[in-house]
C-alpha cells in the first residue's frame, strides 16, 4: 500500500485492524466463530510523508540553534531564506524521503461491522 493508496482492513474487536481480508480474519481465528458473531472492517490509509517533517521544520530548527548559540546577535538570521529556496529544500526532504522512509502504520477510516455468515465461515 503506498501512501495514496487505500485498503480494506479487518479487525476482531475493532480497536487492532491486522487482517487484510475477512478470510485471513477467519483462518488466524479458526474455531472462535459462529455464524451471526459480529467483526470489524475500515478502510486503511498510511499518512503522507510530508506530514512529517519539511521545510519550514528544518529552517525553524536551524534558527532556533542560531538563536541558542548568538543570542540577540542571531536576531534575522535565517529570515533571508527565499520562498524558491524553502521550495527547493521541500523537495530535497520529500525525495530523501520518498527514498529511504517506510510508513508501515496507517489510520483506520469508515470502521463498519460486518456480520458473519454461514457461507463466510464455510470458505475459510
Amino acid at each position: 500500500m503506498s501512501e495514496q493508496e487505500q485498503e480494506t482492513v479487518w479487525s476482531v474487536d475493532g480497536d487492532e485492524f491486522c487482517y487484510e481480508s475477512l478470510h485471513c480474519l477467519i483462518d488466524s481465528n479458526i474455531g472462535n466463530f459462529d455464524v451471526g458473531d459480529t467483526v470489524y472492517f475500515g478502510t486503511a490509509r498510511k499518512p503522507p510523508l510530508s506530514n512529517f517533517c519539511d521545510a519550514s521544520d528544518v529552517i525553524e530548527l536551524i534558527t532556533d540553534r542560531g538563536n541558542d548559540f548568538g543570542g540577540e546577535y542571531a536576531d534575522g538570521f535565517m529570515d533571508d531564506v527565499s520562498d524558491e529556496a524553502e521550495r527547493e529544500l521541500t523537495k530535497l526532504l520529500e525525495e530523501w524521503m520518498e527514498a529511504n522512509v517506510t510508513v508501515n502504520f496507517f489510520r483506520v477510516f469508515d470502521v463498519r461491522k460486518y456480520v458473519l455468515t454461514e457461507e463466510d465461515l464455510l470458505k475459510s
